[in-house]
């Protein structure tokens, strides 16, 4: 996933499941780029938030196969 993050401020990813139920969080600082370890998720529809303390707001899904 990559994304816009020009002023390089921490940001936090989380993925949830169908249910809401987070799955993994990610924070980091000074990168606009983020690769996600999948091997622990199982088969399913899934959601992903970014967001950062400036107010910027992100949302997605995605299928694992």
């Amino acid at each position: 996933l990559q994304f816009d993050n020009p002023q390089s401020l921490l940001f936090t990813f989380t993925i949830t499941d169908l249910t809401g139920r987070q799955v993994q969080e990610v924070r980091r600082l000074n990168s606009n780029s983020l690769t996600i370890d999948a091997s622990k998720l199982t088969k399913g529809f899934y959601f992903y938030h970014l967001q950062n303390l400036q107010g910027f707001n992100y949302s997605g899904t995605f299928i694992l196969n």
